[in-house]
């Protein structure tokens, strides 16, 4: 293993270690960018509670399929177990800072218990939840979801994949962030006319011809929806920049939930 000086960062973990149990060192208080990045025999790893941050896809790849988060662990950077095999993960009650996509790709992961004492994070009806944000969804969670009134931000990835046939929206949401409904196989959806800014990949698919779902329901005029900020990340590589090409979107719906009966509405077909 590599070490800063003191011993307090821990840096790398070999490639060509063979260990499938890996015991963080007492004293080690950052686990740097990359440390562990898609090791394929390492399954297992335990925290100390002297660590207080986990950095930037530190376990992406990882095999590990559960994890416990010391209370000492304030934050965790983008993508720190992004495509690794979690099932379960329990959270202390320090944390303080979650990237968005901290568990992006993560297929299997179900099982997220947070502390009590956590003042933060909670789990609400099986999803990941700070004060303001959906940080994420089970991807096998399944039926309707309806997003606790009060939260403004709907967070990187925080849906994808979804086997969701609905969420529920209130109209506190005022932002969308970047691939949050990536391959999600939604049926419908409303937006609220409180959405200001999303991104261009938000209901994206990874592949245009991939979409799940045809309508979008908004409960603005097509001028509010034309006002939204659109921020356009990916749009370069060709990926996801077309994704309303072929969706119906629905202005002036007279509806809170998509579950609800229709009313109203004017019909447009193409992008923003």
């Amino acid at each position: 293993m590599l070490f800063n000086k003191d011993k307090t960062e821990l840096i790398a973990y070999p490639n060509a270690k063979c260990e499938d149990l890996y015991i963080v060192p007492d004293g080690t208080k950052k686990i740097k960018t990359n440390a562990f990045h898609y090791l394929f025999n390492l399954d297992r790893i335990i925290l100390p509670d002297t660590l207080e941050e986990i950095g930037d896809d530190v376990f992406w790849g990882c095999p590990i399929t559960t994890i416990d988060i010391p209370d000492s662990v304030v934050r965790i950077g983008s993508g720190a177990f992004e495509r690794s095999h979690l099932e379960s993960v329990t959270i202390g009650s320090g944390l303080e800072f979650v990237d968005g996509n901290v568990f992006a790709s993560c297929e299997k992961l179900s099982d997220i218990k947070v502390s009590q004492d956590n003042k933060h994070y909670k789990i609400v009806d099986g999803v990941l939840l700070s004060d303001t944000t959906v940080v994420f969804c089970p991807v096998k969670k399944t039926g309707t979801y309806t997003i606790p009134d009060g939260i403004t931000r709907i967070g990187n990835y925080a849906f994808e994949r979804s086997n969701l046939e609905y969420v529920n929206i209130p109209d506190t949401v005022t932002y969308i962030g970047s691939c949050a409904f990536l391959d999600a196989k939604l049926k419908d959806i409303v937006i609220p006319s409180s959405v200001k800014e999303m991104y261009r990949t938000s209901f994206g698919a990874f592949y245009y011809d991939e979409m799940f779902f045809e309508n979008i329901f908004y409960t603005g005029t097509k001028e509010d929806w034309q006002n939204i900020v659109i921020i356009n990340i990916g749009k370069e590589n060709g990926l996801y920049s077309e994704y309303l090409a072929a969706c119906k979107i629905h202005y002036n719906v007279n509806v809170k939930f998509v579950a609800d009966s229709i009313s109203g509405g004017d019909t447009f077909i193409g992008n923003m």
